[in-house]
């Protein structure tokens, strides 16, 4: 795996200022395609790329499925961006390296990684990348937005394209400040809600109590979402008595012993909690847990 540190604005090159309104005219969109496209229209006046993913991360959580285009198959990349967040995310080693370098990182700082398909060691996840993508190449764009959030978009390159040259990732290089910041003001924009909703609650444990296992912690999150003991074992690669158990350790340690006195619990402990009410809680997470991409390999090389 290859991937670039502390990329900046700075660039020498001539950008096609149609595709950047474009982009600019994205930002804020409530569809779950226009930014993505306008990304990959942006990238496409360069170099051939297929499909654009963009989603939000809050540690501990599934990532959320912000905007994706394909040129080949709409309905597919949706499907393949829903598997990827519901559990493949956790195979993918640049989202693994993403977070061990993140805490050290300012907020603003954007990393970008480049994987390919023989670079991708799990199994799973290499067949939705070859054998229903028909991805071979990959970018993968990160801007971290909070102390423990960041927004990835990943770029995809399909087999009849062929790998990626030196000029072409140099290019990508060269708008990836442009595009991590766009995709970013975006999210800030949070036209559904979920990432403010999804931000509060993961602060609002915080609060409670520093001493829940990072188990705990997950189990804890996905059920002030709404998800269900089912989902929540299907997600975590547990089973459902374990799920109960890592619930029952949590509840113990909050004081708590039930769903309601655990939203109760937050709601006190966030400050003006009055305009966060619980029946704006959503019942199920389905529109939270939704599609990024990245991945992962041997040969790291830093660019500074």
């Amino acid at each position: 795996m290859e991937h670039w540190n502390s990329v900046t604005s700075d660039t020498d090159m001539a950008i096609d200022s149609t595709a950047v309104c474009r982009l600019l005219n994205a930002i804020g969109r409530a569809d779950h395609t226009t930014l993505a496209n306008a990304v990959l229209e942006l990238v496409n006046r360069y170099i051939a790329m297929a499909d654009c993913g963009v989603m939000a991360f809050v540690a501990e959580r599934n990532p959320r499925v912000v905007s994706v285009f394909s040129h080949t198959d709409d309905h597919q990349i949706f499907h393949c961006a829903n598997n990827y967040a519901r559990h493949l995310y956790q195979h993918d080693r640049i989202q693994l390296h993403l977070q061990s370098i993140l805490p050290q990182q300012e907020i603003g700082q954007i990393t970008v990684h480049r994987q390919t398909l023989r670079q991708i060691i799990d199994a799973e996840l290499r067949r939705l990348y070859n054998d229903t993508m028909g991805v071979v190449d990959s970018m993968a764009i990160t801007i971290k937005t909070g102390r423990r959030e960041w927004i990835t978009t990943s770029l995809c390159r399909h087999r009849e394209q062929g790998l990626l040259t030196e000029d072409e990732i140099e290019t990508i290089l060269q708008l990836a400040s442009l595009i991590a910041t766009s995709v970013s003001s975006h999210c800030r924009l949070d036209t559904d809600g979920a990432g403010d909703y999804q931000t509060s609650v993961s602060d609002g444990i915080d609060q409670l109590c520093s001493l829940l296992t990072q188990r705990e912690r997950q189990v804890i999150l996905r059920i002030l979402d709404g998800v269900t003991v089912e989902q929540i074992a299907g997600e975590l690669g547990l089973k459902p008595t374990t799920v109960i158990t890592y619930r029952s350790r949590a509840y113990e340690k909050l004081g708590i012993s039930s769903r309601r006195e655990l939203f109760s619990a937050v709601l006190r402990n966030r400050k003006g909690s009055s305009a966060w009410h619980p029946a704006s809680i959503p019942d199920n997470s389905r529109h939270l847990n939704e599609p990024v991409y990245a991945t992962s390999t041997s040969t790291d090389r830093s660019h500074q």
